[in-house]
């Protein structure tokens, strides 16, 4: 067990004799770096034998759509969980029937789950207060490779938690050091996450499952460019992993043989046991077999009773993760139009495809502009003309071929 988690779990277990309340926090909510709410929790003792049980409430609006999300977490001292109760627009809960088994419950569905040795309960990526004790219990449980987490879906993979590195932020001219790790499974995609030395949550950048949210501790609201920075760094190393643990099949020189071929270019209809002839990631020739001679000794491969087409665009998506570039490419989308992002991520993941040749279908940007306001969409706002021409020369000299308003 690391020192930082010991101290923090002596320090928990001591306070809860001197009272009810022993931590407390508050997070600044952003979605695509537009402050829009904010989360609080508090973790307090429950009997004398150092059960915890944390409250988080998570409020925010989304261009004016208002939500609100609370859980209730209840621990063993040692974070293990025995239930979860987590309600806003659908109703999840988790809790302990018996020594070996709990149920799980989303929305009308529920599940009985045989308890492994080691596992946390969760549903998705927030409240983020339940990952600080997902990370903490990980960590005081001797940093497992996987984590089971009880879901109604039985393809539920575990979570992977890793340590990820330091970081160092500036607060009002102090140094604040923190630990950054990596959390994936709990939604598509990964969230990036900070602890300080007191194992609280220093800050969460979470691309899973849709539109890119942030939570930044109150007290470290001024240091959210730091933590977008070294976020976006995280996900570019992310992104560089992939390409090693999925190799082509096939490279340099080779032939497809025998698919049905769709040519939507020349116009004409499928062509059945096709050829087409690939030359270091160009086609080099397509057609019918006994049109397309394969070079003596070329790679062949054998494609017959598939077909074969032009990629396909992806005509309006949110690029929020890594993860969705491999996954585009397995459908089949080579070209993806995003509607609207974080722009340093954005560009990042569109520069990693385009130079590094990441794996990625080719992106075409729009940038963002909304006016000012509460409810205002993400961060470049315009409320002049002369501010909208300035926002749009910053996302044409950055690349982007589009705006959208």
């Amino acid at each position: 067990m690391s020192r930082v988690p010991l101290v923090l779990f002596l320090l928990l277990a001591g306070a809860c004799f001197a009272g009810d309340a022993v931590e407390s926090g508050s997070l600044t909510i952003h979605l695509l770096l537009h402050p829009i709410g904010a989360e609080t929790y508090e973790v307090r003792r429950i009997d004398p034998g150092g059960q915890l049980q944390m409250d988080a409430t998570l409020e925010y609006s989304d261009r004016g759509n208002k939500r609100t999300q609370s859980a209730s977490l209840r621990m063993r001292r040692d974070y293990t969980p025995e239930s979860l109760e987590v309600k806003g627009r659908t109703a999840s809960s988790f809790k302990i029937e018996n020594a070996n088994a709990a149920v799980v419950r989303e929305a009308d569905a529920d599940r009985k789950f045989q308890l492994p040795r080691q596992y946390f309960a969760a549903f998705g990526s927030t409240p983020f207060s339940t990952q600080m004790m997902l990370l903490r219990y990980w960590i005081h449980h001797g940093r497992p490779a996987r984590l089971a987490i009880p879901r109604v879906g039985t393809a539920a993979e575990d979570a992977t938690i890793e340590f990820a590195g330091a970081d160092s932020i500036s607060i009002a001219g102090k140094t604040v050091m923190l630990k950054r790790y990596t959390i994936a499974n709990l939604a598509f995609g990964r969230e990036v996450l900070w602890l300080n030395e007191q194992a609280q949550l220093a800050a969460v950048m979470t691309f899973a499952g849709g539109l890119p949210f942030e939570a930044v501790r109150a007290e470290y609201e001024s240091a959210l460019p730091q933590f977008v920075r070294s976020g976006v760094a995280e996900e570019m190393r992310i992104l560089a992993g992939f390409e090693d643990r999925v190799p082509p099949e096939n490279s340099g020189a080779f032939a497809i043989a025998g698919a049905t071929l769709v040519d939507a270019v020349a116009g004409h209809g499928p062509v059945p046991d096709s050829v087409v002839i690939v030359r270091y990631g160009r086609i080099g020739a397509a057609g019918r077999r006994d049109q397309v001679a394969i070079p003596n000794g070329m790679t062949v491969v054998n494609a017959a009773g598939q077909t074969l087409l032009p990629g396909l665009w992806e005509m309006h998506t949110h690029f929020s993760g890594v993860e969705f570039g491999p996954a585009l490419l397995a459908a089949g989308v080579t070209t993806a139009r995003d509607c609207g992002g974080e722009f340093d991520f954005l560009v990042a993941e569109r520069d990693a495809i385009e130079k590094q040749h990441a794996l990625g279908p080719r992106l075409l940007l729009a940038g963002l502009v909304d006016g000012n306001g509460p409810a205002a969409f993400g961060t470049l706002s315009a409320d002049t003309p002369e501010e909208a021409r300035t926002a749009v020369a910053y996302y044409h000299a950055a690349g982007f071929q589009q705006i959208k308003l």
